[in-house]
């Protein structure tokens, strides 16, 4: 126990003076440490700390990278802040908060409980886009764009649900949900008319959810004219006799339901020189891909997308079907193939050079304006290590 005098002035008479007692004590937790924001990838989480204890302890913090059972743990750079910003290299692990505690009496260390890393949050590459005649009675077909999936690394697959809307044609005005829009298909309706069509896409996982805005459709048109029914009443059939038996009739397709439409079915092959394996000492590699129409249908506006990882850059990419060529902003490679019948095939080739030899995982995926009828086929991986 220690006592201090303490000096006060109130600005219009003496100073006085006042004693008062103070306990000593070593830091001691009011609560473990913990850590407070979103621990997922790319987030910025920051630590917790209280203890008591005079003179006022100071805290040394420092994030630990664990297994996923929370043991085995390590420092990663930049740990000892309060403040914490997670990689992807981090996901398949857990992370804690240390801290170390002291003052002039003695001094502790306490660990908060692990946290499970998340995966990053839904990432989107290129938005939904809408097919479809814009008039009242058609049916528009949204696809839902390019995601950032497996095999990426710290990434989960990704749910995708789908919300239309009805916006003012011409603007400016909000868009409103259509009631009820909520699947790939549109049927349009008569208070669709005269607007322009929107489809909200929403990406979600364990890592959060993320919305992306198609382009709005041209102005949804009336409905085309029935027939002019004739004037004067056609005569009716002479009577016969049919000894056939009555065939049965098909059942009426239920709630109005329109046939099914054909998709085309475009399928992506990968291979790379060098193959699959390690690139020490490689220093160019070249991605070889054949996108094959593999149904009868024709597949409109194709486009291929390759996000390269980034221990690689962009030197070159080519389509053997001129005019049509590869251009790259930052990391992301997009190449037009127009338009392929059934049966054709279309190559491309992306050249890249190593700018470090680490585990390098690039994944390309092809798209049409149509849906597709087998999405698992639209993606192709190569791994070197």
């Amino acid at each position: 126990m220690y006592a201090f005098q303490v000096y006060s002035y109130n600005g219009a008479g003496p100073f006085s003076l006042e004693l008062q007692n103070v306990q000593m004590a070593p830091p001691t937790p009011n609560a473990l440490p913990s850590i407070g924001g979103f621990v997922g990838v790319d987030r910025t989480v920051t630590g917790v700390s209280d203890f008591a204890g005079w003179p006022t302890p100071n805290v040394i913090p420092t994030f630990l990278s664990c297994d996923t059972q929370g043991a085995n743990c390590t420092p990663p750079p930049y740990a000892n802040l309060f403040t914490f910003q997670l990689n992807p290299w981090d996901y398949g692990h857990s992370l804690r908060f240390h801290t170390d505690v002291f003052n002039a009496l003695g001094g502790t260390a306490r660990d908060s409980v692990p946290y499970e890393v998340l995966p990053e949050k839904p990432f989107n590459f290129t938005p939904p886009a809408i097919s479809g005649v814009t008039q009242v009675g058609e049916t528009l077909a949204a696809t839902p764009g390019v995601w950032r999936e497996p095999p990426y690394p710290a990434t989960e697959p990704i749910g995708k649900t789908y919300q239309w809307f009805d916006c003012p044609a011409p603007g400016p005005g909000a868009c409103t949900p259509i009631p009820g829009a909520s699947s790939s298909t549109l049927r349009l309706m008569q208070t669709d008319q005269d607007k322009n069509i929107e489809v909200v896409v929403t990406g979600a996982n364990r890592g959060g959810s993320t919305d992306v805005t198609s382009a709005q459709t041209a102005t949804v048109a009336p409905p085309r004219p029935s027939p002019p029914r004739p004037s004067e009443p056609l005569p009716a059939p002479s009577p016969q006799t049919d000894t056939r038996p009555n065939p049965t009739p098909p059942p009426p397709p239920s709630g109005g339901t329109r046939p099914t439409t054909p998709l085309p079915d475009l399928a992506i092959a990968m291979t790379s020189n060098p193959p699959p394996g390690s690139i020490f000492g490689v220093s160019q590699i070249t991605y070889t891909m054949d996108v094959t129409n593999q149904s009868d249908v024709f597949a409109t506006n194709a486009t291929l997308n390759d996000v390269l990882p980034a221990n690689l850059s962009y030197v070159s990419g080519t389509v053997d079907r001129s005019p049509l060529t590869c251009t790259s902003t930052a990391q992301i490679v997009t190449c037009p193939l127009g338009s392929l019948a059934g049966s054709d095939t279309i190559r491309v080739v992306i050249v890249a050079n190593v700018t470090s030899a680490a585990f390098t995982t690039n994944s390309a995926t092809v798209t049409e304006l149509q849906p597709d009828a087998n999405p698992a086929n639209n993606t192709a991986a190569i791994t070197h290590s």
